[in-house]
């Protein structure tokens, strides 16, 4: 698999809680969790099933430009 770039903010809520919203740009989805670690393991299996589903229905897989588009 690529490497993506993935971004891991906190987001606080009014009561306190903190959740983490992981997002990766070059693909377009993003995820939350309530840990930096549980937020990692989400999002990296979004990607894998963003790439799969990319890969399927693409003819000829992934277009060279998203790949360079990292």
């Amino acid at each position: 698999m690529l490497d993506y770039r993935i971004i891991i903010e906190p987001e606080k809520y009014e009561d306190g809680s903190v959740v983490y919203v992981a997002y990766c740009p070059t693909l377009g989805i993003s995820d939350y969790g309530d840990s930096v670690e549980e937020v990692l393991k989400s999002i990296k299996d979004g990607i894998k099933l963003a790439v799969e589903s990319l890969e399927s229905h693409l003819p000829g897989g992934i277009p060279l430009l998203l790949l360079a588009s990292n």
